[in-house]
């Protein structure tokens, strides 16, 4: 072949640097996942912007216009907010797994998920992300290929493989894009789906210690309102170290369970809470009657347990509930007494300035004799004084008999007027007015 002249030979001539090299010409705008190869020069003209994957690979800038897109072709600097999405993979993964793409064959790896709610193609995969405060020491990246339902998930690493041995069963986690949102199109009762984190968050004080004597499950909490707030207790198959899964004997869906809250394990209902767990996003909520197997983040660690409590929603103030992670949930006056703001409900109960919100919904009234005022487990909120009489007391007790100075909760004051207690009674809830005495009482 005679040398090249004209158009041709200019181009050659143009387009060759110093070093002898010509450049790569390719098409890098109709793809993704795309690998220009170590040996590949030049500009890449694809005339659309492209950014790096958790492979190493290029993959297309992408518009906004809808939620629960994959990241891929999101840039890092879009506002976009990421909703995470976790489940638990059951096949092991050994150091240099999947090492070998090259810019026409990828090697992939699949990993058994049995659910694979929020695993997209061109998403993210990353390995064994940590929820207890320290830092991860197996977590890295893979760009996801292909999904089967609930079945697998086959990922692409880059071409070194996988840097981490993973011994299953460990969770896998994953995000996709929701654009964020403005308050006026969302109002009241947001699903929170494109929102920053721009709630109030405070550090709770964690699960119980555990048998080592390390606390569990320490986490943040967001403020959430006082009404409305209960909580639940159902048996449990007793649990297995190492499980990451709870199996309930009834259908704690139904009873408000949601995900990614907390549950308190204990030895029987009325038991010490011996550990802290949080349930997966990895779940799939359904109806019907139990037994019902519930994911969790964190595995088990100790053994033995046969009941869980967990919050739920209640009607008005809770009876037997706490207000853990709760704030902000009394009146506050203009009054220079007033207490400073952000202080716990219960810890404000009868300072000066606070205008409590406790309430009881249901009352007991012309009480001159012990009464038995509730035969479970319940909360005395209120005691008030219509004849002073002698001082007398209430009990957290189930019977009038059983009333004694070891199981009183507060002394009734010889002296009209109302008594605020809000007091959660473990047993039951008995009043025994003082002589000459009569009283009202509300309780939940």
């Amino acid at each position: 072949m005679g040398s090249k002249s004209g158009i041709d030979g200019v181009l050659d001539v143009a387009m060759t640097n110093g070093g002898g090299l010509s450049p790569t010409i390719a098409t890098f705008h109709n793809a993704d996942n795309q690998n220009l190869g170590t040996s590949a020069v030049g500009l890449n003209t694809g005339g659309v912007a492209q950014g790096v994957n958790a492979a190493n690979n290029l993959d297309r800038q992408r518009e906004s216009g809808s939620d629960l897109i994959p990241s891929r072709g999101i840039f890092a600097a879009s506002t976009q907010t990421a909703q995470e999405f976790l489940a638990t993979c059951t096949t092991s993964v050994a150091v240099g797994q999947g090492a070998g793409s090259t810019p026409t064959t990828a090697v992939t790896v699949t990993l058994a998920i049995a659910n694979t709610n929020g695993f997209v193609v061109g998403g993210t995969l990353n390995f064994e992300p940590v929820f207890t405060g320290v830092l991860p020491s197996k977590y890295e990246a893979a760009t996801i290929t292909a999904v089967v339902a609930n079945t697998s998930v086959t990922i692409q690493f880059p071409s070194v493989g996988a840097l981490f041995v993973h011994s299953q069963p460990y969770v896998v986690q994953t995000f996709l894009a929701n654009q964020q949102r403005d308050f006026s199109g969302e109002g009241p009762a947001m699903t929170g789906v494109g929102a920053n984190i721009a709630v109030d968050i405070e550090s709770n004080s964690g699960g119980p210690p555990l048998s080592t004597g390390l606390a569990s499950g320490w986490t943040l909490d967001t403020d959430r309102n006082l009404q409305g707030k209960n909580n639940a207790q159902m048996a449990v198959t007793a649990t297995g170290a190492g499980a990451t899964s709870i199996q309930f004997t009834g259908n704690p869906w139904t009873s408000g369970l949601i995900v990614g809250q907390q549950i308190l394990l204990s030895v029987g209902a009325n038991g010490a809470a011996v550990e802290q767990v949080i349930v997966s996003k990895n779940n799939l909520p359904v109806t019907g009657a139990g037994p019902i197997t519930v994911n969790v983040v964190n595995p088990v660690v100790t053994a033995g347990s046969t009941f869980a409590t967990f919050d739920n929603f209640g009607v008005g103030i809770p009876a037997n509930a706490t207000v853990i992670g709760t704030e902000d949930c009394s009146i506050w006056l203009n009054d220079p007494a007033a207490a400073d703001p952000k202080r716990p409900f219960n810890a404000l109960a009868g300072r000066t300035g606070v205008a409590q919100f406790g309430q009881g919904l249901s009352s007991s009234l012309n009480i001159t004799a012990a009464t038995l005022v509730k035969a479970a487990p319940g909360r005395l909120v209120r005691i008030s004084v219509i004849v002073a009489g002698a001082a007398g007391t209430a009990n957290d007790c189930a019977t009038t008999g059983a009333a004694a100075a070891a199981n009183a909760v507060a002394v009734i004051p010889a002296a009209v007027g109302p008594v605020l207690l809000d007091w959660p009674c473990l047993a039951g809830i008995v009043v025994v007015p003082g002589a000459g005495q009569t009283i009202a009482v509300s309780y939940v």
